[in-house]
């Protein structure tokens, strides 16, 4: 698995210190997806972290059916929502509802446009 806070690769999942750059990585992991969740009805399976922004996080996963990997992006505003770290679900805060649904049709529009563009350069989106 990837570090993630630095990004270094070949770490076993049972490691608690990133022996690259020290970080605790349960700390660090603590608003992600556990490794191995599965996703859309057992099509997709988080493999391991890529990346994250305040409006989300990006995993390295693998599309099942299609025996492929892919890259999949959660939308997460940190300022919005917190990880039931029960069950996975996100729970949105309720003084930042409003707010939280318009920024989500907002990404979804993003990920609707990016669907139809084909560049090299560009992401592929081939799920909503």
């Amino acid at each position: 698995m990837l570090c993630p806070n630095c990004r270094e690769d070949g770490i076993s999942t049972s490691t608690e210190i990133c022996p690259h750059c020290g970080v605790y990585i349960p700390s660090a992991m603590r608003d992600m997806l556990p490794i191995g969740t599965m996703l859309r009805q057992e099509t997709y399976r988080i493999d391991g972290i890529l990346g994250r922004g305040g409006f989300g996080i990006t995993y390295q996963a693998f599309h099942l059916k299609l025996a492929k990997p892919v890259a999949i992006k959660e939308y997460y505003p940190q300022d919005f929502a917190i990880r039931n770290t029960r069950n996975g679900e996100l729970k949105i805060r309720t003084t930042y509802d409003e707010a939280y649904q318009r920024s989500r049709e907002r990404c979804i529009h993003e990920g609707r446009i990016l669907a139809n563009i084909h560049h090299e350069n560009i992401v592929r989106v081939h799920d909503l």
